[in-house]
């Protein structure tokens, strides 16, 4: 106990004898420190939640046909639609970016870089959707996050009667091959029926 106690005291002893050294490196860290803290860019993120309505019509007639996406599938699948060329194209439009580009070259970099900054993430339990756009302009980010929920607003009600009809459409296509395939197997049970009768007797 006596030389850990030791021990202990010429740790302290030392420390304080070359305090002044300790002193000027913590403040040279500090200062750095606060250096690289302040020359970084300002990052402002805008987001905003949307409620996406899985639970169409076409889910329960469908379910005994098709497996039912899971929450990575459904994201995925929202952001190959929102995130499409031409509606990143839009958006350059809407927020007046496309203005920058001078070139074919640049106009493709700002929807790259658009794209990469944009993300997409669900619940899934309450199909809450989060879209969020990082830029160094706050309002750039804001009328990026704006123009993405315009999009995705107005194409959700424009493609709504174009989505009942493909839906009624596949539900009759389906309906046809099922009752092609029940005529076919009526058929095939009359054609037996018959050959079966004729050698019995």
């Amino acid at each position: 106990m006596e030389e850990l106690i030791t021990q202990l005291l010429s740790l302290v002893k030392g420390v304080w004898k070359y305090r002044w050294y300790s002193a000027v490196i913590a403040w040279v860290f500090v200062l750095a420190g606060g250096i690289k803290v302040y020359t970084l860019p300002d990052d402002y993120q805008a987001s905003a939640r949307v409620f996406v309505d899985t639970q169409s019509i076409l889910k329960p007639l469908l379910s005994g046909m098709t497996t039912i996406p899971n929450v990575e599938q459904q994201v995925s699948i929202m952001s190959r639609t929102l995130l499409s060329r031409p509606n990143l194209e839009k958006v350059l439009r809407m927020v007046d970016l496309d203005i920058k580009a001078k070139t074919v070259k640049d106009h493709e970099q700002l929807i790259n870089n658009l794209a990469s900054q944009i993300a997409i993430t669900g619940t899934g339990r309450d199909d809450l959707y989060t879209l969020s756009y990082s830029n160094e302009n706050p309002k750039l980010a804001k009328e990026v996050v704006q123009s993405l929920l315009t999009i995705f607003v107005e194409g959700s009600f424009g493609d709504k009667k174009q989505d009942t009809a493909n839906a009624v459409q596949f539900i009759d296509t389906q309906i046809k091959s099922y009752e092609e395939k029940l005529v076919t197997a009526e058929n095939a049970l009359k054609d037996f029926k018959l050959k079966n009768t004729s050698t019995i007797i």
